[in-house]
């Protein structure tokens, strides 16, 4: 077998570079194809069971997960899913995705229309750029202006609420 070493491909002609059918293109370590668009890597954080904070200053969920990006020029799509309640009715609970101590998304003023255990699905993104190498955690925060803000209701142990990272290489 023979090694051919180059440091650019060009088509002949044309705008199209084939590979055979039957034939194969493998990168032999993690991440080492890819195009601008393409996911090259995916993490999800899950927080499950009830938790509940009565706090007026933000404070961490629980919901966290950890990256570390191939590229410093990739961006980090973030999704969170949640499901919340207050025992309040006139509650406004507040919710933020940071990464590491960097507020990237606020996502103010979730109200929910009854009280007790009355449950709202929930879901944010932002598309993050954070041109770095090195491993880095996105966490969600919250507060609450009254009543008891909680997270995965502990009527239904089942609930789960996510954080979805994804890099997308440039």
């Amino acid at each position: 077998m023979s090694t051919l070493f180059v440091n650019n491909l060009n088509t002949a002609s044309g705008t199209t570079i084939t590979i055979p059918t039957g034939k194969t293109l493998v990168g032999t370590d993690t991440n080492s194809i890819k195009a601008p668009g393409m996911i090259t890597q995916v993490v999800v954080g899950e927080l499950s069971g009830h938790t509940t904070t009565t706090s007026a200053s933000y404070s961490d969920t629980g919901l966290t997960a950890t990256i570390t990006p191939i590229s410093t020029s990739s961006k980090i799509l973030v999704i969170m899913t949640f499901i919340g309640g207050n025992t309040s009715a006139s509650a406004e609970n507040h919710l933020q995705i940071l990464r590491d101590s960097t507020t990237i998304k606020i996502m103010d003023r979730w109200a929910f229309s009854a009280g007790g255990h009355t449950n709202l699905h929930g879901a944010a993104q932002v598309l993050d750029s954070p041109s770095s190498t090195s491993a880095l955690v996105y966490k969600v925060q919250w507060r609450t202006q009254s009543g008891n803000f909680r997270l995965n209701d502990f009527y239904n142990n089942n609930n789960r609420s996510n954080i979805t990272l994804m890099e997308i290489a440039q």
